[in-house]
Order: C-alpha cells, then sequence, then structure tokens
C-alpha cells in the first residue's frame, strides 16, 4: 500500500492521502488545493487517472475516492 501512496504523492504533489482497506479493495482519501473548482467526479477521476495501471492488471480491484480541498 505504501508504494500506491507513493505513486499518489508524485503525482499529485502537495496532496494528502489517507489509504484503508485490505488486498485489493481500498478507501483513499485525497485533501488537496488541487482540487479547488473540481466537480466530485472530476476529483476522482484525476485520483484514479494516477492508479490505472494497477486497476487494469487487477492488483487494485476497487477504489473508493474522497477528494477535497483543505477548506473542506
Amino acid at each position: 500500500m505504501n508504494d500506491i501512496k507513493q505513486k499518489l504523492i508524485d503525482a499529485l504533489p502537495d496532496t494528502d492521502f489517507t489509504i484503508e482497506g485490505e488486498g485489493c479493495n481500498l478507501q483513499i482519501t485525497a485533501v488537496g488545493e488541487c482540487f479547488a473548482s473540481k466537480r466530485k467526479v472530476q476529483r476522482q477521476q484525476m485520483v484514479l487517472a494516477v492508479l490505472k495501471d494497477e486497476i487494469a492488471n487487477g492488483s487494485i480491484h476497487a477504489a473508493t475516492v474522497v477528494a477535497k480541498t483543505p477548506d473542506e
């Protein structure tokens, strides 16, 4: 799970990530200014785009994403 968190941090700097879950089912909470002025779906897409390879190869089967700005 640490490699997934590092990949997210590298792709979306200045964003804090909390990742919970077991195996290939993850709950990801992301907090960063990069989500300002983005709709909920756009925010989720930003996070999931970083993990597209892991989703495609099955190492991540399901991911729930909550993405918000620090003010939220």
